[in-house]
This record gives structure tokens, C-alpha cells and sequence, in this order.
């Protein structure tokens, strides 16, 4: 009984190979007829085209678009003249115009930098023409900062030093 089982398992095992054989060759037909379809697809699509045909037409496209430049250029000419004739300037003197309008921008910063400066100049205080006298019993040297022990916190320090740099200023 093994032995017919095992036959049978083997006759069964080979009637798939031929199928999935069959099935090969059934899409193996399919490519083929596929490939012959293409190919004369390709081949009545072709014999309106040539080689000498479209490098023709290449180089008649090509003239066209250079005709077409050529009138693109001398239209932009054209109105270029027509603006330059309008204003009755030509651009030197328009290039003249631009230099001097620079200089006098130049100029006037020139004078607002200054005015800024003398502004500030006036809101400082001025300087002392005498030493000042002992009478207000300060020291002849000055004191050392503590620096272990401070009454005034980091922070405040650093405002203050700010505020005497703003009023130096």
C-alpha cells in the first residue's frame, strides 16, 4: 500500500511539473506574439520616418526659431530707440544724472552724521577745569572692592556699570 501511495504522490507530483510546463509555454506564446505585434507596429510607424526626413525638419525648425530671434531683437531694438528718443536722453547723460544724485545722497549722510555727533557732544556734561578739593575728606587713593563680601548683588552691579557707560556716552 506504501508503494502505491507513494506512486500515485509521485505521478501527481509530475502532472504539476507539466502543467506549470504548460503554463510556460502558454505565456512564452503570449511574449512572442507581443514581440511580433511590436515589431510591426514599429515597422509601419516607421515608414513615413527617415533619418534624412528628420534631420530636415530638425534644421528648418532650427532656421525657423533663429528667423524668430532676428525679429524678437530687432522689435526690442526698436522700442529701445523709441524710449531713448522720448526721454532725449541718452544713457551717458543718464549715467551723468545717477552720479550726482549719488554725491549729493553721500552729501546729505555727510551732514546728518555730523549733526547726530554735535547732538551728542551737547548732551554730555563738561569736563572739570579744576581738581577737585579735599574737602569732602575723600581718600588720596582709591578703595579696593571687596570681593568675598558685597553688599551689592551681581546684578545690580552690572546695572550700575551700564548706567555710568550710558552716561559716559
Amino acid at each position: 500500500m506504501d508503494k502505491l501511495r507513494e506512486s500515485r504522490l509521485v505521478s501527481a507530483d509530475n502532472l504539476r511539473q507539466i502543467l506549470e510546463k504548460i503554463e510556460d509555454a502558454k505565456t512564452n506564446v503570449e511574449v512572442l506574439e507581443a514581440f511580433e505585434i511590436g515589431t510591426r507596429t514599429l515597422r509601419e510607424a516607421n515608414k513615413n520616418l527617415s533619418v534624412d526626413k528628420v534631420e530636415k525638419t530638425m534644421d528648418d525648425l532650427a532656421d525657423v526659431i533663429a528667423d524668430q530671434k532676428e525679429v524678437e531683437d530687432a522689435i526690442s531694438a526698436g522700442n529701445e530707440s523709441i524710449v531713448s528718443s522720448e526721454l532725449g536722453n541718452d544713457e551717458d547723460e543718464l549715467l551723468d544724472q545717477l552720479k550726482a544724485l549719488e554725491i549729493e545722497v553721500e552729501k546729505d549722510r555727510k551732514i546728518e552724521e555730523e549733526a547726530d555727533a554735535e547732538f551728542i557732544l551737547s548732551q554730555l556734561p563738561s569736563v572739570p577745569t579744576t581738581e577737585p578739593s579735599n574737602e569732602q575728606n575723600l581718600p588720596s587713593t582709591p578703595l579696593k572692592a571687596k570681593t568675598a563680601v558685597s553688599s551689592i548683588s551681581r546684578d545690580e552691579e552690572n546695572k550700575l556699570s551700564d548706567g555710568l557707560e550710558k552716561m559716559a556716552v
